[in-house]
């Protein structure tokens, strides 16, 4: 059969150009070996592969349009020896084709103003005829262009060729789509389970056993921690330091994602090293700050409220660097702020400065440490839980365990929110020493050796008295005994150097108050007996407040050995309750 009757008789066999079914036999070729990749540059070599034998073209192209950048990309050229071809929208035939989407057949490349000879000079390649199409996807949104160059008859490319990558090029637009979306999720699962695991690494960096402090101690801990994004900047820490001695932490770290979780790696560790070694709450923050902001070329930074809370005697010191004060939540329905002590964020200078306060934790008292997570929490009209919104929840609290006071802060924000998705890292870390104390036993703290540690002495002493059942008479001797001896020892001699450790003992039979100190030697037995008989003019200066010491006790007994003195009181128990 002649070239003309082939004309005048449609075949359908599908196998040759002049069929009628030929464009859908190419595409379903196409779309079979196109099926069989998912990778985008193993899809695209497919797709030219058979647009360049379906199209009987020399060579063909595919650019990329990087709505980005506004450019078309291609590092898929058959015959053409480049990684990479780049150009913006508008330039050459197929930038013009991106932009006006619209297919170009140009019988002579050279005649064509848009060409743009460039690769021919680099390529030595000779482009005559050429045909360019859009692929639009079926929102409209450009994909891309197919260029197919030189028919390999010599002739030029016509309209059924025009309208074959036409449907070529709808096809690729949806494959290439298709491989985009692919190669996203893949990328999104790979991360997804980097970022999982991220999340596993730095959640099992947290303690999570709070059974452990309360089977070691009288203490209490829990802790609530979630991340905004996948991992985040906030962590918390407890442990023990020494016997009844607990310390520990709350932390928020600038920004949020995997920046905030690494410093939050690197501070955390950091707290618990620094700590473990013995340091106060002040010098911790200090060494951390020190560690923090060395080469912090990105300035973050970490707010960190660290305590150290003996758990027999309730006495706490803290330092705050930047952080929300925690409140201390009373049995009686009323909230306190502990305040004070409070210093610059941590690793922003290396020369900030961090002081200590003092304070003293009553039995059955919680003390809620919190990060901004809470009071910054907003709603999607943007408004934000506050602070003062936060005290009103934790005045009227009524719950048994610490758990249930950090679930209830938590369903009232959640109920803020209503829905709105989570804007900052939440932390809660609650802390509480449990019952009264019991008799029979000894208890120990220490205390910085400088007066404003007198009045945390006393209150000790005050509820450990109070909770044994002793008078108001007999408290009051052993108060003021214990005032003037630590006045004394502070004012002349261990002289704000050292620490001062008290342990106080009942034994049944007597109240034993025992101060241990660094220093000079400093007897009561020393001093000389005051004349009170003398009118006040003639008395000599000094000795009263050991003369009262030794009628308000019955036994004082005194000790200096290799630069440590030990002073010990002893006031028989015939007031005490039974």
């Amino acid at each position: 059969m002649d070239n003309e009757s082939k004309k005048k008789t449609p075949a359908v066999c599908g196998r040759h150009r002049y069929c009628q079914s030929y464009p859908l036999n190419a595409i379903i070729e196409i779309s079979k070996a196109a099926g069989r990749e998912v990778q985008l540059e193993n899809l695209l070599k497919v797709i030219i592969d058979k647009t360049s034998e379906l199209m009987d073209a020399d060579r063909c192209t595919i650019f990329i349009c990087d709505e980005t950048a506004n450019e078309l990309w291609s590092y898929v050229a058959i015959g053409i020896d480049m990684d990479e071809i780049r150009f913006p929208l508008g330039a050459g035939i197929a930038g013009d084709v991106a932009l006006t989407r619209k297919t170009a057949n140009v019988p002579d490349a050279y005649e064509d103003t848009r060409f743009n000879a460039e690769f021919d000079t680099r390529t030595g390649y000779r482009t005559k005829s050429l045909l360019c199409c859009p692929m639009v996807n079926v929102e409209g949104r450009l994909i891309g262009v197919l260029q197919a160059i030189n028919k390999n008859t010599g002739s030029q490319f016509d309209e059924d060729d025009e309208t074959l990558i036409e449907y070529l090029a709808g096809y690729s637009a949806i494959a290439i789509e298709r491989a985009f979306l692919t190669d996203r999720y893949v990328e999104y699962k790979k991360n997804q389970q980097i970022m999982d695991l991220a999340r596993e690494i730095q959640m099992n960096m947290l303690p999570v056993d709070f059974s452990s402090i309360c089977g070691n101690s009288d203490a209490e801990v829990y802790a609530f921690i979630s991340a905004a994004a996948d991992v985040g900047g906030d962590f918390y820490d407890f442990f023990f330091i020494r016997e009844n001695v607990l310390c520990f932490a709350i932390g928020d770290v600038s920004g949020k994602g995997v920046p905030a979780a690494l410093f939050m790696a690197v501070a955390k560790t950091l707290f618990s090293s620094i700590a473990r070694e013995g340091a106060s709450p002040g010098q911790i923050l200090h060494r951390l700050n020190q560690e923090l902001s060395r080469a912090n070329e990105m300035m973050m930074f970490v707010t960190i409220f660290v305590g150290i809370l003996d758990t027999v005697s309730g006495a706490f010191i803290y330092s705050n660097g930047g952080h929300n004060s925690p409140y201390i939540l009373n049995c009686d329905g009323t909230i306190e702020t502990l305040a004070a002590a409070a210093g610059p964020a941590v690793g922003l200078m290396n020369t900030a400065h961090y002081t200590e306060d003092m304070a003293t934790l009553k039995r059955d008292s919680i003390m809620f440490l919190y990060t901004d997570g809470i009071d910054e929490a907003k709603d999607k009209t943007g408004r934000m839980f506050t602070v003062p919104r936060l005290e009103d929840v934790l005045r009227n609290i009524a719950a048994d365990s610490l758990q249930g006071v950090s679930d209830k802060v938590l369903s009232e924000v959640a109920g803020f929110t209503a829905g709105a998705p989570q804007s900052d890292d939440i932390t809660i870390l609650s802390v509480r020493l449990n019952g009264g104390l019991s008799k029979g036993r000894t208890y120990v703290t220490s205390v910085e050796c400088e007066i404003k540690s007198i009045p945390v002495i006393l209150n000790i002493l005050g509820e450990v008295l109070q909770d044994q059942g002793y008078d108001n008479h007999f408290s009051f001797d052993v108060k003021v005994a214990v005032d003037e001896a630590c006045t004394n020892i502070i004012n002349y001699s261990c002289t704000g150097n050292g620490k001062i450790e008290i342990s106080i003992e009942n034994n049944n039979r007597a109240f034993i108050v025992a101060i241990k100190y660094p220093g000079q030697r400093f007897a009561p037995d020393d001093a000389s007996t005051p004349d009170i008989d003398s009118p006040l003019e003639q008395r000599r200066i000094g000795g009263l407040g050991i003369f009262f010491m030794k009628q308000l006790m019955n036994k004082i007994d005194y000790v200096h050995t290799n630069g440590v003195n030990v002073l010990t009181m002893t006031k028989y128990s015939e007031v005490k309750n039974p």
